[in-house]
């Protein structure tokens, strides 16, 4: 993934600020609220949930993504991939 390290780098203008919201929601008090796939549905609604705790959300205008997985039992979010829409189709979000 270096090449999808390097284009964030180059686009952090653009993005930081939205990523810098996401990070701030996923900290919290709406967080601690989701304990389950259901719930973090209704908090991110327009989050895609996967199986095995895997879950996409769309940032900046559905122009990025970030895959994360979720350690529900310690509510815990590991970011597994962020970049562009256009480098997400080029992975495969369930195995990443």
């Amino acid at each position: 993934m270096p090449g999808a390290q390097r284009s964030l780098v180059l686009d952090r203008g653009e993005i930081e600020h939205e990523t810098r919201l996401f990070g701030d929601r996923c900290r919290c008090r709406y967080w601690w609220n989701c304990r389950s796939p259901v719930e973090v549905k209704r908090e991110f609604e327009s989050a895609s949930i996967l199986r095995d705790g895997r879950v996409v959300f769309n940032i900046a205008g559905n122009k990025y993504r970030i895959v994360v997985w979720i350690n529900y039992p310690y509510r815990v979010v590991y970011v597994r991939f962020m970049g562009t829409h256009a480098q997400y189709d080029g992975i495969d979000a369930q195995t990443i």
